[in-house]
């Protein structure tokens, strides 16, 4: 009697044990440490910032449980982790804390998400996330240009870019200045053409002296599109604000990412 007690006793630890593990995966799965990168690289040669490690990352951002768990398909363990992450500290969607895969090397880091893990996600990426293509930058050098001295009166140089592209994104420019004045430096004030005798001020420079100095800023996509359409034509003018000999190169880039 004492010894059947004894082996109902055995066989009651081994089924709670069982009881308390984690399920199996159904066929290959990473273990809980397991990694996909190794030297900067995942696994294939998928490097940080390329177009699929970019696809990758937009997937596990995007993609419900469910997609991650039942269509990728990921180990349950691996798909909870991801989503648990982007869920942030408070468990819960839509809030202050929620976060976004910025990096591999972030997703690599998350439970049970290996080479396994990772080959599937890239799978999936590949098939079902389209991209939009990389912008193209364009650039227009302005050639230097300068204003003669006159008798109480102020001498513009100007910039136009015929048949313009369409403005994705705000414009970058550059401008180049200097000025002859002997008086107090004055800004030079760089103005966009809006419409017939009608120009608004975009940038005005530090005040300018005789030698060569080079700020940056940006003009609003909006405004220069509509500038363009209205015109035909984008064109700036400078403004040195003095009579006297200045001289400019202003620069324009199209599409800056």
């Amino acid at each position: 009697m004492k010894k059947h007690i004894v082996l109902s006793l055995t066989a009651a630890l081994a089924l709670s044990t069982v009881g308390c593990e984690a399920p199996e995966s159904e066929g290959e799965a990473d273990a809980r440490d397991d990694a996909f990168l190794g030297g900067g690289k995942a696994d294939g040669g998928i490097e940080e910032g390329s177009a699929d490690a970019v696809a990758v990352l937009a997937l596990v951002n995007t993609a419900s449980l469910e997609i991650l768990d039942d269509d990728v398909p990921l180990d349950r363990r691996a798909a909870v982790g991801i989503d648990t992450f982007r869920l942030g500290a408070d468990g819960v969607e839509g809030t202050a804390d929620d976060r976004v895969f910025e990096t591999l090397a972030q997703l690599d880091a998350v439970p049970y998400v290996g080479r396994v893990a990772f080959e599937a996600l890239l799978a999936y990426a590949r098939e079902h996330i389209t991209l939009e293509p990389a912008l193209e930058a364009i650039d227009f050098d302005g050639s230097e240009q300068c204003s003669g001295q006159s008798h109480g009166g102020t001498n513009y140089t100007y910039s136009v870019i015929s048949n313009p592209p369409y403005a994705e994104t705000d414009l970058r420019m550059s401008l180049r200045f200097n000025s002859s004045s002997p008086y107090s430096p004055r800004s030079h004030a760089v103005q966009l053409q809006v419409g017939v005798n009608e120009w608004v001020n975009v940038f005005s420079t530090m005040p300018a002296v005789s030698d060569w100095q080079q700020q940056t800023f940006n003009v609003d996509a909006d405004l220069a599109n509509d500038a363009a359409a209205s015109m035909g034509w984008l064109r700036f003018r400078v403004n040195p604000g003095t009579s006297y000999t200045a001289c400019n190169a202003l620069s324009i880039i199209y599409n800056c990412p």
